[in-house]
């Protein structure tokens, strides 16, 4: 059985376990710092890879986002769905949809799910967590919390995603410090201890492929996952 342990960067990590499983392992000191109108942003994955954010061109995105003002604009992404989950903070996000003006209130670890060409505003400062997808994705995001010490995906994946040519993401943003990840697929094994503020991603079309991310010291919230799913 081959093992991989990887504390490399992200260009080690691409195509480490099969041909059709592909990981990206980005530090949070390689992640890149950008600014929007309210405050600052962090791209964590793009999807194509080749996608460009700012030309709309992209399936999916991920990024964490920082809201420094007090009340700010949300950026137009028209044919886009979002889902924003709070990290720190709280904030008001009030809505102007074709049926009418909603407003959520949100604390740490709560969500909402809009859609990006509505215009939005908020009001509070907040650190959070985004995930932006095109018609033929869907997606998740969720809170891994102290209770759940072990957290297994992919096991199995579902024969329909794979034969009609669905690509299976998850992504995992590290809350605290000394989390492992270890992923099997066939005999090979990837193993990984993450940080704060680091983050792991897996994309494959391989049904055979587990991942357990396992947190046995931290309490409260200790990392976030993303689910997606695209029909390539």
């Amino acid at each position: 059985m081959k093992r991989i342990p990887i504390n490399g960067n992200f260009s080690s990590m691409r195509n480490a376990l099969l041909d059709n499983i592909e990981i990206t392992f980005v530090r949070k000191e390689e992640q890149t710092v950008g600014t929007w109108a309210g405050g600052t942003t962090t791209q964590l994955a793009i999807w194509p890879p080749e996608s460009d954010y700012q030309k709309r061109d992209f399936m999916w995105r991920l990024s964490t986002a920082r809201v420094d003002l007090e009340e700010s604009v949300f950026t137009s992404l028209p044919g886009y769905h979002r889902l924003l989950m709070i990290l720190e903070g709280s904030v008001r996000l009030v809505h102007e949809t074709p049926a009418g003006r909603r407003e959520t209130a949100l604390n740490a670890f709560e969500q909402d799910a809009f859609e990006g060409g509505w215009k939005t505003s908020s009001r509070g400062r907040c650190v959070d967590y985004n995930l932006m997808m095109a018609a033929g994705c869907t997606g998740v995001v969720e809170a891994l919390k102290s209770s759940m010490g072990t957290f297994d995906f992919f096991a199995p994946l579902a024969e329909d995603c794979i034969e009609d040519g669905t690509c299976l993401t998850e992504a995992f943003y590290c809350l605290c410090s000394g989390v492992r990840a270890r992923a099997e697929a066939e005999m090979e094994i990837f193993e990984a201890t993450l940080e704060r503020g680091d983050f792991l991603m897996f994309s494959t079309r391989e049904k055979n492929f587990r991942v357990t991310f396992s947190n046995l010291g931290e309490k409260g919230v200790w990392g976030v996952r993303a689910g997606i799913s695209c029909r390539l």
